[in-house]
């Protein structure tokens, strides 16, 4: 199937699905219908042109290992910062992924062999 296709398909599904559930619902639960199936059009673009977006975002098991070790390191400063700061959720979620980017952007500018 054409990618145009996919796009074309996804978006329609979206809408139709936004409206349907927004009718049905409230305004805020289809748009929330509207997102679900916009992200699985994308999920779905991701894996059928996985090679392309492979190749373009050069994805390395380097790469994906410090992908995975900067999300831990997000999880364990927010509940560091939500139980020792007493923080609330979601101010300790947005402090905790400034000082994990702070810590991982200072990595990746020192380090001599980019990931």
């Amino acid at each position: 199937m054409d990618s145009i296709k996919v796009i074309n398909i996804g978006f329609f599904l979206a809408c139709l699905s936004g409206l349907a559930v927004g009718y049905l619902s409230s305004l805020m639960n289809g748009f929330y219908a509207f997102s679900g199936v916009s992200i699985l059009a994308a999920l779905v673009l991701w894996i059928m042109n996985f090679e392309v977006v492979k190749n373009a975002l050069d994805i390395t098991p380097m790469r994906i290992a410090s992908w995975i070790v900067f999300v831990i390191s997000v999880v364990i400063i927010a509940v560091i910062y939500a139980q020792e700061f007493d923080f609330p959720l979601l101010p300790a979620i947005f402090v905790s992924i400034l000082s994990a980017g702070y810590l991982f952007h200072t990595w990746y500018t020192l380090e001599p062999q980019k990931g």
